[in-house]
C-alpha cells in the first residue's frame, strides 16, 4: 500500500515509539504551605500515576531552604527527575517547634486534598516571623541541578522579561502556583516536559 506523496511505509518512516518512565522521583523547593499545597496537588493530578509512593520520603522530596538543596545537589547519589523550584526561598531551616501548623503538607495524606482544603484555616503563616527570616535567590542554583541531569520546572511568579535577564539561571519550564491554575498550568506543559524525560533517558543509556 502507497502511503502519502506514493511512499511506499517502511520501519524507517515509521514515527518512532516512546517510552515513558515507568515511576518519577520529584523535588520540590518551597518555603510557603499554601504555594507548597497548590504544587503538591498540581503534581498529584498531572502526574500521580508516575508517582505510586506519593509522600515525602517516597516518590517526593520536599524541601524549603538553600542549606538542604544544597546538600541534595553535593550528594552524589541524589536523583530526581524533575525539581519545582522556587526563585525565593529560606536561606536555612525555619524552627519548626515555633511554626507547628506550617507543615500540614507533611502531615496530611495527600490522597485527600479536599481534606487540605477544607482545613485550610489550620495553616498559618506566622507572618511576622517568616518574612524576617532570611532569602535567598535560589535561581542561581539550577545550573547546578542541570549538571545533575534534573529537569528544572520554575514555580516564580517571575515575568518572561524576567527570566530572560536570568541568562543561564533559567528553568526548562515554568508554571503558576496560584491554586486555582496550577493544575492546568502544569498540564500545559506535561506533553513537552515528558518527551524531555524521555530525551535524557536515552542520552543515559
Amino acid at each position: 500500500m502507497e502511503g502519502p506523496n506514493n511512499e511506499i511505509p517502511n520501519a524507517e518512516n515509521k514515527p518512532e515509539k516512546k517510552e515513558l518512565p515507568s515511576r518519577l522521583k520529584v523535588l520540590v523547593v518551597e518555603d510557603q504551605e499554601w504555594p507548597k499545597i497548590s504544587i503538591l496537588k498540581a503534581i498529584k493530578t498531572n502526574f500521580g500515576n508516575f508517582l505510586p509512593d506519593f509522600r515525602d520520603g517516597g516518590d517526593l522530596k520536599m524541601v524549603d531552604n538553600e542549606r538542604d538543596l544544597l546538600t541534595i545537589i553535593n550528594d552524589p547519589d541524589a536523583s530526581f527527575d524533575i525539581v519545582f523550584l522556587d526563585n525565593r526561598i529560606l536561606a536555612r531551616p525555619f524552627d519548626d517547634g515555633a511554626r507547628p501548623s506550617r507543615r500540614i503538607s507533611r502531615n496530611t495524606s495527600f490522597l485527600d486534598m479536599e481534606g487540605i482544603e477544607k482545613n485550610a484555616f489550620a495553616i498559618h503563616e506566622d507572618s511576622d516571623n517568616f518574612m524576617d527570616a532570611d532569602k535567598i535567590n535560589a535561581y542561581p542554583l539550577i545550573g547546578a541541578l542541570k549538571e545533575k541531569k534534573m529537569l528544572v520546572v520554575g514555580t516564580s511568579s517571575m515575568s518572561e522579561r524576567e527570566l530572560a535577564r536570568t541568562g543561564d539561571h533559567k528553568p526548562d519550564f515554568s508554571i503558576t502556583k496560584m491554586f486555582s491554575d496550577a493544575d492546568e498550568s502544569l498540564a500545559g506543559i506535561k506533553g513537552q516536559v515528558l518527551d524531555k524525560l524521555i530525551e535524557e533517558q536515552k542520552e543515559k543509556q
